[in-house]
């Protein structure tokens, strides 16, 4: 097993997903394979410290590396894809996705560091940001969670967040922000 363990996920074969400081296993029960970066080769993680994972509806498994860049794995050719994402603003800020999840309709939604709450088109990469009423668009969240009836939250450093959705897909019906009490 490896040291320093920071996230795990079960995909709907029963695979158990390990993340790590020295990258990432799966454990079939039996034996333990790891993925980790491999100098120039494209389809490797970008780095070998993973910071999250993410199983999705679809039993896709999303990968958040150190450097903070999302990745699919291609479970047939076992083989990572990085996502390029595309924020909504052309400004000279990087893209570095914290978090990911998927609502109830199927939407994806990350946080990020310097763009906020997105919600996110795989196809495309393309990121809607989503404003968070009269606080404005805080440009950095961190926790991301899906709860039973379907609403989003999520967290700044000093506020929760929880986004109701419409009854229709990619529609948010209000935002309501929950301030921090205490230090």
């Amino acid at each position: 097993m490896p040291k320093y363990i920071t996230c795990i996920e079960q995909d709907a074969q029963g695979f158990l997903w390990i993340g790590s400081l020295s990258g990432l296993f799966r454990y079939d029960g039996v034996t333990l394979q790891q993925f980790k970066h491999i100098e120039e080769d494209s389809k490797s993680l970008t780095d070998s410290y993973i910071e999250e994972l993410y199983i999705d509806q679809a039993n896709v498994l999303w990968v958040i590396t150190e450097s903070l860049v999302l990745h699919r794995y291609d479970a047939q050719l076992e083989q990572f894809h990085r996502v390029h994402l595309i924020p909504a603003t052309k400004d000279s800020l990087p893209v570095e996705v914290d978090n990911i999840i998927q609502d109830k309709y199927g939407v994806f939604w990350v946080t990020t560091y310097g763009h906020g709450l997105n919600q996110l088109n795989i196809t495309t990469g393309e990121l809607s940001p989503i404003n968070t009423g009269e606080l404005g668009t805080f440009s950095s969240f961190d926790e991301l969670l899906a709860d039973r009836n379907g609403n989003i939250w999520t967290s700044s450093d000093t506020n929760l967040f929880c986004v109701f959705l419409g009854k229709e897909p990619k529609t948010v019906s209000s935002v309501k922000a929950y301030l921090a009490v205490g230090t």
